[in-house]
């Protein structure tokens, strides 16, 4: 019974991570544009033109216009997204190992089925994470290769990622 109690108070306790407010009209993204001659810039995309994009610096405190002939590649990631990732891998992991637990049986050896839980969930939360914190890392590419017309197909999908 104590491991269930256990089990409950880090569920409900992982719920103050995830009840921050946000900003809900908006969502930010981070971009990664990779240059034709290898360099990269983080930032926020800022403005979508004809036949450029403005970069806002992730300091803030540059703006600049890269042509289109000069990207090869646009990567873009939600911000905050692993970190999201990390926390919701961690409790399903917890969750999961104490199902796991509960199931196992009366002769655990972790001493019944409550012991048995508290050890799988604690023992299922550091896999859980790590698997969430890759699946929040992965980046949407556009490959543009300094090629205006490649741009022209994704334009229109760049305005969500906008800030």
């Amino acid at each position: 019974m104590k491991a269930i109690l256990f089990i409950s108070m880090v569920i409900f306790g992982t719920y103050q991570l995830f009840s921050q407010e946000e900003q809900k009209d908006k969502k930010v993204f981070i971009m990664w544009v990779k240059l034709n001659n290898g360099e990269t810039i983080k930032g926020y995309l800022s403005q979508r033109k004809d036949s450029s994009i403005t970069v806002l610096y992730l300091e803030g405190t540059k703006r600049e216009d890269f042509k289109i002939a000069e990207i090869e590649r646009l990567k873009f990631r939600r911000k905050g997204r692993v970190g999201r990732g990390i926390g919701y891998g961690a409790a399903g992991g917890l969750l999961v190992g104490a199902v796991a637990g509960l199931t196992t049986g009366e002769d655990s050896f972790f001493g019944g089925r409550e012991g048995a839980a508290a050890a799988y969930g604690l023992g299922l939360i550091p896999i859980g994470a790590i698997t969430g914190g890759l699946i929040g890392s992965i980046k949407k590419t556009y490959t543009i290769s300094g090629n205006q017309k490649n741009y022209e197909i994704v334009k229109n999908e760049l305005f969500e990622y906008e800030k």
